[in-house]
């Protein structure tokens, strides 16, 4: 079991939680067609914990003093996704009339797009699976194999995802075309674009 020092750790790190609370924000970006946005925010809980961790090295701090950095570089990338969209919305949004009228054209999103409930329910099983792959893949080692091997998997699997990220910008680039072509029948193009997104993440 835990020692009581690593359960009261624990308990605050578990506001991590709220980096993966990005998707909504994620999709204004992407609407906004600003994937170079997107594409800089990769950085901003890598550099985080890069200058949090040297600072670490050099005033000798303990495993608490770590766990803090990466306390701070998964919230910096949450909250910098968040603004980073509410900043491009603004520029988005025209004059508003009035909050009635914002209220209106809320109301007829559902009308205007048929199955969008099942999209979105969907989308969210689908990212939830996603997320739920990662964190239960080294559970179940360290249940298997202790926790020596879970650390093991777990820096390898660090070091996979970031031979990922290409194909990850990749795609997250190319998802509304995606969904656009979908929706609109257009396999052929869809097909090749598939295709030629397959080749380049190859290559990269």
């Amino acid at each position: 079991g835990w020692s009581t020092v690593a359960v009261s750790l624990a308990v605050p790190f578990s506001l991590a939680a709220l980096a993966g609370v990005r998707a909504t924000p994620q999709g204004v970006l992407q609407i906004a067609g600003r994937f170079d946005l997107i594409a800089w925010h990769q950085s901003v809980q890598p550099l985080v914990r890069l200058c949090g961790s040297a600072l670490g090295w050099v005033l000798g701090w303990h495993l608490a003093g770590f766990l803090g950095v990466w306390l701070a570089a998964a919230l910096a990338e949450c909250a910098s996704m968040w603004l980073l969209a509410l900043w491009v919305l603004r520029r988005l949004r025209p004059e508003a009339d009035g909050a009635a009228r914002g209220r209106g054209a809320a109301g007829g999103v559902r009308g205007e797009n048929d199955g969008l409930l099942r999209f979105i329910m969907a989308a969210n099983v689908d990212q939830t699976l996603q997320d739920l792959a990662p964190n239960l893949t080294p559970l179940t080692v360290g249940w298997m194999l202790g926790p020596e091997a879970a650390g093991l998997f777990a820096l390898s699997q660090r070091a996979c995802n970031v031979l990922q990220q290409p194909a990850v910008l990749l795609g997250q680039a190319i998802f509304s075309t995606l969904a656009g072509q979908s929706a609109r029948s257009e396999w052929g193009s869809l097909g090749r674009l598939v295709r030629r997104s397959v080749l380049i993440a190859l290559a990269a």
